[in-house]
C-alpha cells in the first residue's frame, strides 16, 4: 500500500508586507508550492483508492486477493468493436503513490473475453542542457506496465509468469467481448464513493405493463396491471384484472412474471375479489412456479365461472433470504 505524501510548511501570508521590506522569493519556494499541490492532490486520491473493495482473482487453487487497488483517474476508455483486437484510450491511473501516464492502443485478445490489468512501472526522465553545458535530469514521471489476462470459468484470472505481486496498485479493463465487468465502473473515484450505487439507488424503476392473452383484460377499479422488480429484490405487483371463465383452472396463471430472486418460492399476495361474484381466497391461493409465473390457485369454494375481477396491490419477497440492500454510512468518508 502507498504511503502518503509528505508536505513542507505552507507559506505565511505576507499581504500589506511587501512595501516594509518585501518578501524574499527563491527557485525552492516555487517548488516547494508545486510540491504542496501535487501532495494535496495525490492524498485526495490515495485516501479514495483505499475505499475500493478487494477484487478477487483465480490464483490456480481459488479466487483471492492477489493485488492492492488502483485508481483511474482519467481516461481509460475501451472500445470492444473489434473483439479480437480493442482499443484502449490514453489515461492517468493512480498506482504505487504515483500519478502514472498510460499510452492507450490496441491490445489483441482475441475472442475470448480478455483483461487488461495496468500498474506502476519505472521513473523515466527528461534531460535538459545548462549553461555549464552538463546535460541533467529535469522532468521525471512513470510509465504504466501492461499485461494481459483472461476471464475463464473460474472468473478472473492472471496470465502466466505475471510480474504483478501483492503489493502493486493494479487496474482491470475488461476488453475484448462485452461483459458486467467494467473496469471504469469498479476502479474509479464515484466507485470509491460509492457515487455509481447511490445514484442508481435514487433511480425510479418503470413499471412494465402485462402482455394480455385471449383469456384476460383489464379490470375497472385500477385499470392497469403492472409490475416492476425493485432493486431490492422485491415484485411490485399493482392493478385490477378481470380472469374470464375460460382462464379459471386449477391453477390459473397471471399474466405477469416476478424477478428472479422471486422465482421458485412459494410466497403470499393479497388478492381482492370484484364488485360481484365473490370468491375467497386462502393464504396458499397464490404462488410463483419455476419459472417465476404468478400462479393462481383454484378457491376452495371453486370459480365462480363467469368472469371475475381481481385487485393485486402487493410487494412480493418471495425468497425467505432479505437481499442486501443498499445502507447509508456515515462514516464512509472517514479516512483517518
Amino acid at each position: 500500500m502507498a504511503t502518503l505524501k509528505s508536505k513542507t510548511p505552507k507559506f505565511k501570508s505576507i499581504s500589506g508586507e511587501m512595501e516594509t521590506g518585501g518578501a524574499p522569493i527563491y527557485a525552492d519556494d516555487v517548488l516547494r508550492i508545486q510540491e504542496n499541490s501535487s501532495a494535496d492532490s495525490v492524498n485526495f486520491y490515495e485516501a479514495s483508492r483505499r475505499l475500493l473493495p478487494e477484487l478477487l482473482t483465480w490464483d490456480g487453487a481459488t479466487s483471492s486477493k492477489q493485488f492492492e487497488n488502483g485508481l483511474i483517474l482519467s481516461g481509460c476508455e475501451y472500445d470492444n468493436t473489434d473483439p479480437a483486437n480493442p482499443v484502449v484510450n490514453e489515461g492517468y491511473i493512480l498506482s504505487g503513490g504515483e500519478v502514472c501516464y498510460f499510452a492507450g492502443g490496441s491490445f489483441a485478445t482475441g475472442a475470448t473475453p480478455g483483461l487488461l490489468y495496468l500498474f506502476k512501472g519505472a521513473l523515466t526522465g527528461t534531460n535538459r542542457v545548462f549553461n555549464d553545458g552538463f546535460s541533467k535530469e529535469i522532468l521525471v514521471d512513470y510509465a504504466v506496465i501492461t499485461e494481459l489476462g483472461a476471464v475463464t470459468g473460474n472468473g478472473l484470472e492472471l496470465q502466466a509468469g505475471t510480474a504483478i505481486t501483492a503489493v502493486d496498485e493494479v487496474i482491470v479493463l475488461q476488453i475484448g467481448v462485452n461483459d458486467s465487468f467494467k473496469g471504469e465502473d469498479y476502479f474509479t473515484l464515484k466507485s470509491a464513493l460509492n457515487i455509481a450505487e447511490f445514484g442508481e439507488r435514487l433511480s425510479e424503476v418503470n413499471f412494465i405493463g402485462a402482455t394480455l392473452n385471449a383469456n384476460f383484460s383489464l379490470g375497472s377499479s385500477l385499470p392497469y396491471f403492472v409490475s416492476k422488480v425493485n432493486k431490492d429484490g422485491t415484485t411490485e405487483v399493482r392493478g385490477s384484472i378481470v380472469i374470464e371463465a375460460a382462464a379459471q383452472v386449477s391453477a390459473t396463471i397471471l399474466p405477469c412474471k416476478l424477478g428472479a430472486y422471486n422465482v421458485n418460492s412459494l410466497g403470499t399476495i393479497n388478492l381482492f375479489g370484484g364488485p360481484s361474484n365473490p370468491v375467497t381466497f386462502e393464504a396458499s391461493s397464490i404462488g410463483v412456479n419455476l419459472n417465476g409465473d404468478i400462479v393462481v390457485r383454484e378457491p376452495a369454494g371453486g370459480w365462480p365461472g363467469v368472469n371475475y375481477e381481481i385487485q393485486v396491490n402487493a410487494v412480493v419477497l418471495g425468497n425467505t433470504t432479505l437481499p442486501t440492500t443498499y445502507q447509508y454510512n456515515n462514516d464512509f468518508l472517514n479516512i483517518t
